[in-house]
């Protein structure tokens, strides 16, 4: 944003330790949610939707919702009223409905998984895979859908896994496993679900395989 001032040093409070890293190597700390307001501020404008799309998909909830709050209320204050600079704002108005949809589906297939509805959440848990692509529905064959990537696709695809292999559709299961490794390629949920599926395909080499990696 024009008025907003260029920043000239880093508060200690600008990075956090990343909860999936136990090891925590500081080159792998994210930013702090006031960090990410913060940022946002000063992305270019082709960055920035981009920026708070990556969030969402990452599974940084607040941290998205801290930022699109945060960039609304300056527009809204600002003489830049409606855009930033010269390019319009109406993108945010789509992500955060889209950031609305993530939680609220991811979270009710995971009530349905746990009270045992396994087939309805893993419509619930594809449903929410669409959010990001052209179309509406669901191919099946999760090998064929378009994912948009980010750790949040790769834990739909394993969640769909975890409902398919209670309803016993192992051969389905390890396709959205190997959709979701595709993603994130050490994913350790994904790696022993597929593995487990193998098994009781009696598909024992692919099985050792998996538990060997």
């Amino acid at each position: 944003f024009p008025d907003i001032k260029a920043a000239t040093s880093l508060k200690p409070d600008f990075f956090e330790r990343n909860p999936d890293n136990a090891a925590d190597p500081v080159a792998l700390r994210i930013l702090s949610p006031k960090a990410v307001c913060d940022a946002v501020m000063r992305l270019p404008n082709g960055i920035l939707p981009l920026y708070l799309r990556s969030l969402r998909l990452e599974e940084r909830y607040t941290e998205a919702a801290k930022a699109g709050a945060s960039i609304e209320m300056h527009v809204n204050n600002s003489k830049h009223r409606g855009t930033r600079g010269i390019v319009p704002l109406a993108w945010l108005s789509n992500e955060r409905d889209k950031l609305r949809r993530t939680m609220s589906w991811k979270e009710r297939g995971d009530t349905l998984f746990r009270n045992g509805d396994y087939e309805r959440a893993a419509t619930k848990y594809a449903a929410c895979l669409t959010i990001d692509g052209d179309v509406s529905q669901y191919n099946q064959n999760a090998l064929e859908n378009d994912d948009a990537g980010g750790r949040l696709h790769a834990v739909l695809h394993c969640n769909r896994a975890a409902c398919l292999m209670a309803l016993k559709r192992y051969r389905e299961a390890v396709k959205e496993c190997t959709a979701s490794l595709r993603i994130h390629t050490h994913y350790m949920k994904a790696i022993l679900r597929r593995g487990r599926c193998f098994v009781m395909l009696r598909q024992f080499n692919e099985a050792v395989a998996e538990y060997e990696r």
